[in-house]
């Protein structure tokens, strides 16, 4: 019997933890994607203005 009781406290402990672990790891996921779209942001603008005009870039006829 109070084993049972033991085992369940246990049981919920671990999905609780887990599933705040899985939390935490999504908004981190999120953040990566934000900073990630934020950062092929900056790379267009700075292709767009002239910024970066490299070798490989003239090769695509990407450079101004």
């Amino acid at each position: 019997m109070l084993g049972d009781v033991v085992l369940d406290f246990v049981q919920d402990l671990v999905f609780f933890l887990g599933l705040h672990v899985f939390q935490r790891l999504q908004v981190f996921g999120a953040l990566d994607a934000r900073l990630l779209r934020q950062a092929e942001l900056r790379r267009r603008r700075a292709l767009h203005s002239g910024e970066i005009d490299g070798p490989l870039l003239r090769l695509r006829g990407v450079s101004n």
